[in-house]
């Protein structure tokens, strides 16, 4: 992804985080995800 889409439309990320595996998560694991997500975001 950080080569084929992100660079490529200009955007230099300084690191690429990625959550999963979706399918066999727990309620608790996603909601821990999407709280470190909405930090990230935040932060920007």
């Amino acid at each position: 992804m950080k080569r084929t889409i992100l660079e490529f439309s200009g955007i230099k990320p300084v690191a690429i985080s990625s959550f999963g595996p979706i399918k066999d998560s727990s309620q608790e694991k996603r909601e821990k995800w999407l709280a470190k997500a909405n930090a990230y975001g935040r932060h920007a």
